[in-house]
């Protein structure tokens, strides 16, 4: 966690990186930070959206899950 930046700018920071898949330079400079910070938040962003996967994304898990999930396609 980045201590002295406001959870708000480090989820900016976090989300402009995966958004735009720009490098760590055009982020900073984008963002008006450092590479290490925008490194270290995107680190930060990546790792809480992990910790959270399995409350958004629900993979079936037997035979009749996966035929009525490709049946909605």
């Amino acid at each position: 966690m980045l201590p002295n930046i406001p959870p708000e700018k480090v989820l900016a920071i976090g989300l402009c990186r995966i958004a735009h898949d720009g490098s760590y330079d055009n982020t900073a400079l984008a963002m008006n930070v450092g590479k290490t910070t925008v490194h270290e938040a995107f680190r930060d962003v990546v790792n809480a959206l992990y910790d959270i996967r399995n409350d958004f994304i629900k993979l079936p898990v037997t035979v009749d899950e996966t035929a009525a999930s490709i049946g909605t396609f």
